[in-house]
């Protein structure tokens, strides 16, 4: 009966520990799964976000170059300003997606800290998404405003009516379809949205663990 006992015991013992091993090598392969796939999302990321800043510094310069050189004969100062505007938040934005990549790039992901990254990574982005609607709103009405600057020439050329329709129309159209755009969430950042969704994937495995 003893021995009987001692084997129960044993085989017991020996089903847990299979059973713990299995649940290791699980775990193991669910974090190393959402480390690839995230690690892959932050080089994309990465990637992006230095091409973008490269490509808002050149409009920095190209915005510039338009001032400096009077590139549209504007004879009153006042219709800089769009120009300025626009050379303004193109900057920002270049020195905003430069520093989220210095961030992105620091972060180191790893099984132990996996969900720890992706928050820190998660939450910087959404910093720069909240500042950079704040910058694009200027930047857009900067834009749509630009085609102004040239109504004066206009209706000295074509008259009140004409020079009015040719300016603001295709302004209204412009102004419509890229509001429509941003309604529909066409400019969302889906790398971030692939971080969050494999966030909390992970953390909906570590609660099934935890239980």
């Amino acid at each position: 009966m003893q021995t009987n006992f001692e084997e129960l015991q044993m085989a017991w013992k020996a089903l847990d520990a299979k059973w713990v091993a299995q649940k290791t090598l699980s775990e193991q392969l669910v974090l190393s799964m959402i480390s690839e796939r995230s690690g892959s999302t932050l080089t994309a990321m990465s990637r992006k976000n230095l091409a973008l800043a490269a490509l808002f510094l050149f409009y920095t310069f190209f915005f510039a170059a338009c001032i400096a050189g009077n590139a549209f004969d504007y004879e009153q100062p006042v219709f800089y300003i769009p120009l300025f505007i626009q050379g303004i938040t193109c900057f920002t934005f270049a020195v905003l997606l430069w520093k989220v990549y210095r961030n992105i790039s620091n972060v180191q992901l790893s099984r132990d800290n996996l969900a720890t990254s992706l928050r820190k990574v998660i939450h910087v982005n959404d910093q720069h998404l909240v500042m950079s609607r704040k910058v694009w709103w200027c930047y857009f009405i900067a834009g749509i405003t630009f085609p102004f600057t040239f109504l004066p020439r206009v209706i000295e050329h074509r008259g009140l009516a004409e020079g009015l329709s040719l300016t603001v129309i295709p302004v209204v159209i412009i102004a419509a379809l890229v509001l429509l755009a941003k309604k529909l969430q066409l400019f969302r950042d889906s790398k971030n949205d692939l971080l969050k969704k494999n966030l909390q994937e992970l953390e909906s495995y570590l609660v099934e663990l935890e239980q």
